[in-house]
């Protein structure tokens, strides 16, 4: 398993390539956070692994080690080549665009990824919207992005992202790694956040409702949403759910959110 950084260069060096800036491509060295991760997997109840960018494998060799039916989605031709090679079922695609009800494992899925910083929110999202069998996430992200997944409401980094990943999962922090511990080192640190899945999700009319909510932040939220109901609707649920007249989109918490969601659904 490539955990020091020599062995990693020479794997490249064989396979001949290069980390690949336009992928996000930053190669995990450190043995302990493998671990940690690795741990999160043992708590979580599954019957199938899917891994979002394995790359040369820190983190696919230990998943494999679980026996778990296992599928890896990869971009990379080369590295798609290299699992494929070594019997691994891949799907060499762009995991946006992955049909992801196909996948050729069954059952309750775990997500794990050191996903790329490209896709890392909208793979959420579209996880967050349609989960796909996919009960739990242990996904690393660069660390600004992970922190708009768990920010609280009128903090600067609470957006969309938060709203979507909140509504969706139970989402914890598990522990932030260095820059140093990636071969080429990223720009910034990066964070270990685990999702579980509440309910089934959230529904696409949800997303394009918040979507609508945030499309103007500085702009007051009944002003961003009032082609959604006559005024006399949105004015009773701003009184029922005790809403300034004032309030912005991140004013509002994600149950909040949910709440104004259904009173306008069901107003309609």
């Amino acid at each position: 398993m490539a955990y020091q950084l020599k062995d990693v260069q020479d794997q490249l060096r064989a396979l001949g390539v290069s980390p690949k800036k336009s992928l996000g491509q930053n190669f995990l060295i450190n043995p302990a956070a493998i671990e940690k991760i690795m741990a999160q997997v043992a708590r979580a109840q599954f019957d199938s692994i899917v891994e979002v960018g394995p790359g040369l494998g820190a983190i696919t060799q230990p998943l494999l080690q679980t026996g778990k039916p296992t599928v890896l989605i990869e971009l990379d031709r080369q590295f798609a080549r290299l699992w494929r090679e070594r019997g691994v079922q891949v799907v060499e695609e762009d995991a946006l665009r992955t049909d992801w009800n196909v996948l050729p494992v069954s059952g309750s899925k775990i997500l794990v990824s050191n996903l790329p910083y490209q896709i890392s929110s909208s793979l959420v999202i579209d996880r967050s919207v349609e989960p796909a069998g996919v009960k739990t996430m242990i996904l690393m992200f660069q660390k600004e992005v992970a922190q708009r997944m768990v920010a609280k409401p009128n903090t600067e980094a609470y957006s969309l992202v938060s709203v979507l990943a909140q509504s969706a999962w139970n989402v914890q922090k598990v522990m932030e790694i260095s820059s140093k511990d990636f071969y080429p080192p990223p720009a910034v640190a990066s964070q270990v956040l685990r999702f579980d899945l509440i309910d089934s999700g959230v529904s696409p009319r949800f997303l394009n409702f918040v979507k609508q909510a945030f499309a103007h932040r500085r702009k007051l939220l009944i002003r961003n949403i009032s082609g959604l109901a006559e005024s006399g609707v949105l004015d009773h649920l701003w009184g029922d759910l005790k809403l300034s007249p004032k309030a912005r989109p991140e004013d509002l918490s994600p149950s909040q959110f949910k709440k104004l969601f259904e009173g306008i659904q069901a107003g309609k």
